[in-house]
């Protein structure tokens, strides 16, 4: 039987299906890592020298899309209420070790960083935010 040269062996067909395959699952499963349901609560949660504790928590809202809202909380040292603060509600999971919560002294006010970038600033005498109690406490 003579084979026609310019028809590439069948098993090429199988290797390239097995990639395609390989890398659409790999893709599927680093998006479902970012959005997964079932990780609601404390991202960070810090204590700073003033007795003021300040946290970062997160909750599932059943959307693939922007499957997170996020929100800052602190509570003065003074007061006996939390103040909580919005922050996102468009994000995919935040992740401990890439978010960041700094008491700017100058300014005197919280700034909470996410991947390297500043999503806000937030007085730190507890004059913003919406008084109530954080779905998740530490």
């Amino acid at each position: 039987m003579i084979r026609d040269t310019h028809d590439p062996p069948k098993h090429l067909y199988k290797v390239l299906v097995g990639l395609v395959a390989a890398i659409l699952l790999g893709v599927f499963l680093i998006f479902f890592d970012m959005v997964r349901p079932g990780h609601d609560g404390v991202v960070l949660h810090r204590v700073f020298a003033d007795g003021t504790e300040a946290m970062v928590i997160q909750s599932h809202n059943n959307d693939w899309v922007e499957p997170y809202f996020v929100s800052f909380c602190i509570l003065l040292d003074d007061q006996n209420e939390w103040r909580i603060h919005y922050l996102d509600h468009e994000a995919v999971r935040w992740l401990e070790r890439q978010t960041r919560i700094e008491l700017d002294p100058r300014n005197h006010e919280f700034q909470i960083y996410y991947r390297g970038m500043r999503m806000d600033s937030i007085p730190a005498d507890g004059s913003e935010g919406t008084p109530g109690i954080p779905h998740s406490l530490p």
